[in-house]
């Protein structure tokens, strides 16, 4: 893909296909610098005044999780207006119902233990892109892609924590 030139600033942001490994561009400094996150292996806590950008700054991140192909998105919206022009691009899109958010967090528990689990056996701590490549896969590889059957809770027992 092709761009025009002339802004040095809009050359370097990253354009399809992309990584959820990558820094996730989220606009231009008032210095015309470039204004991106590291969110692999991060939580973000977007907060300001009204009209300060917080839903832009949702939808930057959000958009960038649907055009990666490494990665899954799960979204949650109970007033299914901030992230419902997404729910396509998403495996997941939970609107209200508090009964389906907690049992996609039952679901996404399940994962998480797997890939503890998968971390532990391995001797490492934390999923990382293998070496060498553009972060289209991870070293560790095991997800589940339909929930748990109906009456288990997705949780380890407590002896195999």
């Amino acid at each position: 893909m092709t761009r025009p030139a002339g802004n040095p600033a809009r050359d370097r942001v990253p354009v399809f296909p992309l990584s959820i490994w990558q820094r996730v561009h989220l606009g231009i400094h008032e210095n015309g610098e470039l204004v991106s996150v590291d969110l692999a292996e991060r939580n973000i806590l977007l907060g300001g005044e009204p009209g300060a950008g917080k839903s832009n700054g949702v939808n930057l991140i959000t958009a960038h999780g649907a055009l990666s192909g490494d990665c899954k998105l799960v979204l949650i919206d109970g007033k299914q207006v901030e992230l419902g022009p997404w729910r396509h691009s998403a495996e997941r899109f939970i609107g209200p119902s508090i009964t389906d958010a907690i049992e996609c967090g039952k679901w996404l528990q399940g994962i998480m233990n797997q890939r503890y689990d998968l971390l532990l056996a391995a001797g490492l701590r934390k999923i990382t892109p293998r070496p060498g490549s553009r972060s289209t896969s991870s070293s560790l590889t095991s997800t589940p892609t339909s929930p748990p059957p109906s009456g288990t809770s997705g949780s380890r027992p407590s002896s195999a924590r």
